[in-house]
């Protein structure tokens, strides 16, 4: 099993538990007179500047879930688009109080209206403290009154403050409980790839059976093929050996081929001077042939003048065929009375 995880995790265990930043918002009720400049007042315990990372916001409480935006800063800005038009240009954040965690802000020209709660939202890394102060804006003394001294602010206790023991069992809790999600996640992980390993495994065996038992099947099958390839080889060698028999017996005929071949080569050379010697023969073939061509026109002509008559011919020759049928009885009677006239011919012979 691979420790890579369970490495890795001890390693960022201890930024888990100390993440985030533990710290209590103090607040205090003011008492300011009308018309006088009134300041708010928290702070942050245990002590601690206040960055331009960090973030404060306070407002007027008027109800439950409906305030007032009195005043804010944030990125070690103020924006004073965000406040309500009750306070707007009438508040000052006094920045160089929030080094040493004290969130101070001023209102001026306070009324009796203004008297009330305010709440005072802080974010440090992370970590968001809400904390609530009153406050009590009065008319103005009487001048008896104003030789007495001013009384000052009184202190509140803070509001939903938790103990240091509290917060101590809050954090082991936290701490715990991450500690016991990822030892979880940490257990099905390693869980997960051992079985993720073992399919693996599984599966490349049976693939691995499988490629050798179809190795095996195409062995099985192709050895009739080899056999019957040893087999052609071996009937084919009996004709490979009368082959070259044949070869050898046809060398003295191929040898005898060549002294003819070399006998002829004189007759071709004479017939090769015969032709040379009939080229002036066939060229004076060539003007007879010329002379005769006109003979040959002539005759054609005489039998085109011969054709009608020949066809004239042919009409006498088929009225003379009757005659010539006619004519032979006359010979056959002629042919009898010779026959009776020869016994009378040979006894006047015999006289």
């Amino acid at each position: 099993m691979s420790t890579f995880p369970l490495i890795c995790f001890l390693a960022v265990l201890p930024v888990i538990v100390t993440t985030g930043h533990t710290f209590e918002l103090e607040c205090k009720d003011v008492e300011a007179e009308l018309n006088s400049n009134a300041t708010l007042h928290c702070h942050v315990e245990p002590e601690g500047p206040i960055t331009k990372e960090d973030y404060v916001e306070w407002c007027r409480v008027v109800k439950e879930g409906d305030n007032k935006t009195v005043h804010v800063y944030r990125n070690g800005n103020d924006y004073p688009d965000e406040q309500d038009a009750d306070f707007r240009g009438r508040t000052k954040m006094l920045n160089d109080s929030l080094k040493n965690g004290n969130i101070l802000v001023q209102i001026y020209n306070v009324m009796l209206n203004d008297s009330g709660t305010y709440k005072c939202s802080v974010q440090i890394k992370g970590t968001w403290k809400e904390s609530s102060v009153r406050l009590t804006v009065k008319s103005k003394r009487s001048p008896q009154e104003q030789g007495v001294t001013t009384s000052t602010p009184t202190t509140s206790p803070p509001k939903n403050v938790l103990s240091d023991g509290e917060i101590a069992g809050i954090a082991v809790a936290v701490a715990v409980v991450v500690v016991a999600a990822a030892l979880v996640f940490l257990i099905r992980y390693i869980k997960r790839r051992n079985q993720a390993n073992q399919e693996q495994s599984m599966t490349m065996q049976e693939l691995s059976q499988r490629d050798n038992q179809g190795q095996e099947s195409a062995n099985e099958e192709r050895e009739p093929l080899n056999q019957g390839q040893e087999s052609a080889n071996e009937e084919r060698e009996p004709l490979n050996q009368g082959q070259e028999s044949a070869n050898e017996e046809r060398e003295p005929l191929n040898q005898g081929q060549e002294s003819a071949n070399e006998e002829r080569e004189p007759l071709n050379q004479g017939q090769e001077s015969a032709n040379e010697e009939r080229e002036p023969l066939n060229q004076g073939q060539e003007p007879a042939n010329e002379e005769r061509e006109p003979l040959n026109q002539g005759q054609e002509s005489a039998n085109e003048e011969r054709e009608p008559l020949n066809q004239g011919q042919e009409p006498a020759n088929e009225e003379r065929e009757p005659l010539n049928q006619g004519q032979e009885p006359a010979n056959q009677q002629q042919e009898e009375l010779n026959a009776e006239q020869e016994p009378a011919n040979q006894g006047t012979k015999g006289q």
